[in-house]
């Protein structure tokens, strides 16, 4: 198993985690920063996230892992076209595969509506 697999599979188990505290969730913070996880982890916790009713903030850090790519950014767009209660949302995606233009329509979305939109790729 891969460094990055092994990392994805530590994200696949936060994200099952979650439903089981997300009565209380407001605010979600991660830092992953140079981590080498991918697409998988990503999208496992997107997912997650989704189910979170009451989640108002959002923070992550995905700097410098170099296998995410264009699909987890879908993800983020899904995240914040579905969810009613998110309304601060920072995503630091410097160093991964995301591009600039697929960034920029992700914070397009909800850009109105939310208080607080960063989003740096």
């Amino acid at each position: 198993m891969s460094k990055t697999e092994v990392k994805d599979q530590g994200m696949i188990a936060l994200s099952q985690a979650l439903p089981r505290m997300s009565m209380d969730l407001k605010t979600f913070w991660l830092r992953l920063t140079n981590t080498g996880v991918s697409d998988v982890g990503v999208v496992a916790l997107v997912d997650a996230l989704l189910g979170v009713s009451h989640l108002s903030k959002l923070y992550l850090d995905l700097e410098e892992c170099v296998a995410v790519t264009n699909a987890s950014c879908d993800k983020f767009a899904e995240l914040l076209s579905m969810s009613s209660s998110l309304n601060e949302i920072s995503l630091h995606l410097e160093g991964t595969l995301i591009t600039r233009d697929k960034a920029e329509r992700v914070r397009r979305i909800k850009s109105t509506q939310l208080s607080s939109v960063e989003i740096r790729a």
